[in-house]
């Protein structure tokens, strides 16, 4: 009796060993991150300042992210789920962000997994800290830069906002694009794919309505729509900080046209044409049913106005409603000539500044 009583508590020792060495061995596989600091491989301004962010070993979690206007902190506690890092904001000194994710590839190196107004999406943090590393400019400077994670994007920025804090938009060459529409108050992260055809940009998302963007030029996009919380419809993203001349002078102040008087129709039902001061425009038409509007963004110069519609939509069934462009030319100061035929509207019909 007493030999199996022996016999009981040996296996049992054993078993007990076997479970705390195996407890102990699957610990060491969780890679440890705490007490230790993570640097931003890409210097995403080239201001050799990298974002950084320190594990504390209580849990708790200090973020310095470097962007455009400098820095701004976060910081909160911090938690691991199979190799998912999450960060659990208490207090930031810039934008919403309530969770900030992190990818862990190795004791020594994450992958950030959140689009912060500095450090984008996929860069890699490392313990190991390399100054200079990147070739971004800052506020969109080049037009390409490079990603650790193997594909080049360029940044653009709204320049019709006045706020401190400007909106940008980073469209990557591997089809993804993540949207930051934000002013001195706030921040809304958009994160999805694109497509281009026809000269508009097509973003798409799982959380928001489709945004597009017409590709004004090699350093320019126009948004033209207008779901966004901040951004409206016809503002400029550059890439290079600049405004074409282009969609410059009256677009300062805007203006609006009136159709010079017509025989039989009441002043109130002459066409008009409204340029505002963010580049956008609308065209209201006396289409002999009604009123109808055409709208879009313009053009203008020492000659006169392009306006390229974007939305005929009320045209439907009249003439005009297949428009393109609407162009004007100057005949003075306070005069404009029509040069395309609408619909009521006919070429060579003069518009008076109101």
């Amino acid at each position: 009796m007493k030999k199996a009583i022996k016999i009981i508590l040996s296996v049992s020792c054993i078993l007990m060993l076997c479970a705390c060495t195996g407890g102990k061995k699957e610990e060491e596989t969780v890679p440890v991150i705490s007490g230790k600091t993570y640097y931003d491989t890409v210097d995403e301004y080239g201001n050799n300042e990298h974002s950084k962010v320190w594990f504390g070993t209580d849990g708790s979690f200090v973020l310095k992210d470097n962007f455009f206007e400098g820095w701004y902190e976060m910081n909160g506690d911090w938690s691991v789920s199979e190799n998912v890092v999450t960060l659990n904001v208490k207090s930031t000194g810039y934008g919403q962000f309530t969770k900030v994710l992190f990818e862990i590839k190795d004791p020594e190196t994450l992958i950030l997994k959140t689009s912060l107004a500095g450090s984008q999406s996929d860069h890699i943090f490392s313990t190991t800290e390399v100054k200079g590393s990147g070739n971004s400019s800052g506020g969109g400077g080049n037009t390409e830069n490079n990603n650790q994670s193997g594909f080049t994007y360029t940044t653009y920025y709204n320049m019709f906002q006045e706020t401190k804090n400007k909106s940008y938009i980073e469209i990557r060459s591997d089809g993804s694009f993540a949207l930051l529409d934000m002013n001195d108050f706030g921040v809304e992260e958009i994160n999805g794919t694109y497509t281009e055809s026809n000269g508009i940009l097509h973003l798409k998302s799982d959380n928001h309505a489709e945004i597009q963007f017409d590709v004004y030029d090699d350093h320019g996009l126009i948004l033209m729509t207008d779901n966004l919380g901040v951004s409206k419809y016809g503002d400029l993203f550059s890439d290079n900080n600049t405004i074409p001349d282009s969609l410059s002078g009256l677009a300062d102040t805007g203006s609006t046209w009136v159709h010079s008087p017509m025989q039989d129709i009441n002043d109130m039902y002459l066409p008009k044409i409204e340029f505002d001061a963010a580049g956008r425009f609308v065209f209201t038409e006396n289409v002999l049913a009604g009123m109808a509007q055409l709208k879009g963004w313009y053009e203008s110069n020492d000659s006169g106005f392009v306006c390229h519609v974007d939305d005929a939509s009320m045209m439907q069934g009249f003439k005009g409603d297949d428009l393109k462009l609407i162009q004007f030319e100057k005949q003075d100061d306070k005069t404009l000539v029509l040069k395309t035929e609408i619909c009521m509207s006919m070429a060579g019909d003069t518009f008076i500044l109101k």
